[in-house]
């Protein structure tokens, strides 16, 4: 009976981790500190400064050196998230991006391509030379790629890491799963969303949630404004993770990596569409600024749509890609239909997704979203829940922990 007490003593106690006072980070609790973790947004946004004001050497440096994340040996910085991606090699959404860009360091050659000024390369021989370009163009490069390349899959890393770490420890032991699973989130929102998020959107990820959920009519209540539908339903996904792997339910945590990655494309398919239509002579033919921001969205998004059909991934770059002669030759249009053909394939839907909005009131789209059901509501298992309803939840799934191990020693 001691043994069988100190067992649920153990089990107990992971579960109150989840509950610990630990500083919130954009709505989410962590059951452990990552305030750390999350002032890598703080490194974001000096850069931003110094990105504006083309200042490519205090740019390179924060990227380089950073400057506001501590971690045990020093400095976490942007730019090791993805030198350091060899790590990665294994998680499937981070093999999908090496295949297809044929480099673990994908992220970072084109970032030092635009913070130089040099040449980078694409595919079929393709080649950019920024130092021939609009310093907007580099500008839009550099803080675009980090934030929504970079940064992006490194938050999908943590969660692999979270799910190695949690089958790698004891059912009384999974603080190493959960840890991981908090740096997630922590580089998902940062430090500046505070501890409730919305309104406050900081620098990564959430924000670019929240920028383009105006755009696409898909923040709160399928609208275009308030909290982003996609940060809502991340939110619960992290916080349902952080329980089972608290409870040392690590298949159940695994199980969320697929709507986590869908949820988190949402963003990069807007912001595709949107620059398609903003760079295309016959949309918006806004310019440098628009083709660029366009290439880092489309690069970000390219692999995950070549991984349910090539042919539509081929429309995506051939007219998206940074250093054509004429923006976007194909219409946007063109590669609206290609990107809207493999919603499906990725887990999400058009509503997820929605339409560029030209005039909410009036109604009227510059690209309209495609037809059918949600693969997520706000209110559904995958989106929002009531503090009541996510307690109890928690309460369960350690009570079936308990239950388990009680079997077990009874045996």
């Amino acid at each position: 009976m001691a043994v069988l007490r100190t067992a649920v003593l153990a089990l107990a106690a992971t579960h109150v981790a989840a509950d610990a006072t630990y500083t919130a980070i954009g709505g989410y609790t962590p059951g452990s500190d990552v305030v750390a973790h999350s002032q890598i947004d703080l490194d974001m946004q000096a850069l931003e400064v110094s990105n504006g004001a083309y200042n490519w050497t205090d740019v390179y440096t924060m990227y380089n050196e950073g400057g506001n994340s501590a971690k045990s040996s020093g400095l976490r910085t942007l730019r090791g998230f993805s030198v350091d991606a060899s790590k990665m090699i294994g998680e499937d959404t981070f093999d999908l991006y090496n295949a297809y860009w044929g480099t673990v360091t994908y992220g970072d050659d084109l970032i030092m391509a635009a913070i130089n000024g040099t040449v980078y390369s694409g595919m079929n021989s393709d080649s950019f030379d920024f130092g021939a370009n609009s310093d907007t163009m580099r500008k839009e490069i550099i803080q675009k790629g980090i934030s929504y390349q970079i940064v992006w899959q490194y938050v999908l890393h943590e969660i692999y890491d979270a799910i190695n770490d949690c089958n790698d420890d004891s059912i009384t032991d999974n603080d190493n799963g959960v840890h991981a699973w908090d740096e997630g989130w922590a580089f998902y929102a940062g430090s500046l969303t505070g501890t409730a998020g919305y309104p406050d959107s900081g620098t990564l990820v959430y924000e670019l949630a929240n920028k383009r959920c105006q755009n696409f009519e898909t923040c709160d209540g399928y609208s275009t404004s308030g909290n982003s539908l996609v940060n809502q339903a991340l939110l619960t996904h992290f916080e349902n993770g952080r329980d089972f792997l608290t409870a040392g339910s690590c298949s159940d945590a695994e199980a969320l990596i697929a709507p986590i990655v869908a949820q988190m494309a949402v963003p990069l398919i807007q912001g595709t569409l949107r620059y398609a239509y903003k760079a295309d002579l016959n949309g918006g033919a806004e310019g440098d600024k628009a083709i660029a921001e366009g290439w880092a969205f489309a690069m970000a998004a390219l692999p995950l749509i070549n991984s349910v059909d090539s042919t539509a991934a081929d429309t995506v770059y051939n007219n998206m890609w940074i250093g054509l002669d004429e923006p976007v030759p194909d219409g946007y249009d063109a590669v609206a239909t290609a990107i809207q053909g493999v919603y499906s394939g990725l887990g999400v839907s058009c509503t997820d997704v929605g339409g560029l909005v030209q005039d909410a009131t009036a109604g009227t789209y510059y690209i309209a979203a495609c037809t059918d059901s949600p693969t997520m509501s706000p209110t559904a298992a995958g989106g929002a829940i009531s503090a009541a309803a996510h307690t109890a939840s928690g309460i369960a799934l350690v009570s079936a922990a308990l239950v388990a191990s009680i079997g077990a020693f009874m045996m």
